[in-house]
């Protein structure tokens, strides 16, 4: 438990772990990220439309800025509940940031509101709306272990073995994997290769590798789990379940497919990983189309085979595996001519968001 809550603390600059007969040191500067892990009572009142409305009048004043933003957010947490749909708008207040940028809003945002959010389930959805390092810097701050969701289990999962806590995100996915019905666990690979788990992984799990897996659910299992909590709940009551916890914000992706914020099947899958690629080249290249095509076509024609997109990428550090390849293609060569035009990147860009 411990390890938990008390993350990342460092007295002057140096790690202070916390153990048994800790005691408060009596000099030096200490920084620590505390993590609320309990949840908020399901009978709790969340902030009222009036107070958000001073919220938001507040924080979108002149001369408001990220920081400024946050602080007010802090001030506002101390007293009030949120809703996802609250956190969204405040979201939309925050400029995009670079990866070597140290303040990251978006980021000291979820780490605000993490332990008062009344629909905290929801969050799951948000997380993947932030680029990939303001996901590993989400995951430095409160911990994988923290992050994860059993009730909203079902995602993308790019997992470490060498870090505990994303063993830990496994474990459970193991778990609740033998007590759902159907294969759950798909299109799996283990160090960039395709891979079955062992069922000895259940007992002894390797502490190296990594591995990347989509974990899916069946419409039925989804309605169990709103219902009763993990599958498993008969025997082992799950005591953060409560309807109250559960969103109703879905993203503009998923409702486009009829799905709710969690997504039964496997109808999903491609196109996430279609919206993940594009994070990915936001990130390292520019948030705008036609920047992001003129870097990629360093020749200046306007059109790139397929072969030549595959490069570019790589040229600035993204390295897709065969499935992700093949699905990508598909998506950016529209009229199946082989080449791919600046207005179909244009168009994959436009149709393909986690917003």
């Amino acid at each position: 438990l411990d390890a938990r809550c008390w993350r990342n603390a460092l007295l002057d600059g140096q790690p202070s772990p916390f153990k048994r007969g800790w005691r408060v040191p009596t000099a030096g500067i200490l920084s620590v990220d505390f993590v609320k892990i309990s949840k908020p009572d399901p009978k709790a009142l969340t902030m009222s439309k009036g107070y958000f409305r001073a919220l938001l009048s507040e924080i979108s004043a002149e001369g408001m800025t990220p920081a400024k933003i946050i602080q007010s957010v802090k001030t506002t947490a101390n007293s009030q509940h949120f809703l996802i749909q609250h956190v969204m708008e405040i979201m939309a207040f925050f400029p995009r940031v670079h990866n070597e940028d140290f303040f990251q809003p978006r980021v000291e945002l979820l780490v605000t509101v993490f332990g008062r959010t009344m629909d905290w389930l929801g969050l799951t959805r948000v997380y993947n709306i932030l680029f990939p390092f303001e996901r590993r810097m989400l995951s430095y701050r409160l911990g994988e272990e923290n992050l994860f969701a059993e009730a909203m289990a079902v995602n993308f999962y790019e997992l470490d073995l060498a870090d505990a806590s994303q063993r830990y995100v496994l474990q459970e996915l193991l778990h609740i994997a033998v007590f759902e019905e159907g294969e759950n666990i798909v299109q799996l690979q283990y160090q960039g290769c395709d891979y079955r788990i062992p069922a000895s992984w259940l007992t002894d799990m390797p502490r190296t590798g990594k591995l990347t897996l989509f974990y899916v659910r069946t419409q039925s299992v989804i309605d169990e789990v709103a219902l009763n909590g993990s599958c498993d709940a008969k025997k082992n009551p799950n005591p953060l379940h409560h309807p109250a916890y559960f969103s109703e914000y879905v993203p503009a992706w998923l409702s486009v497919l009829d799905l709710g914020g969690q997504p039964s099947g496997i109808g999903w899958i491609n196109g996430h990983k279609v919206r993940m690629i594009k994070s990915k080249i936001q990130e390292k290249a520019s948030m705008n189309p036609v920047d992001a095509f003129k870097i990629f076509d360093d020749k200046g024609t306007g059109s790139m085979t397929r072969m030549e997109i595959v490069q570019a990428l790589f040229r600035i550090g993204i390295w897709l595996n065969q499935p992700e390849i093949s699905v990508f293609m598909t998506v950016l060569d529209q009229d199946g001519g082989g080449n791919i035009e600046e207005d179909e990147f244009v168009d994959f860009w436009e149709a393909y968001s986690f917003h």
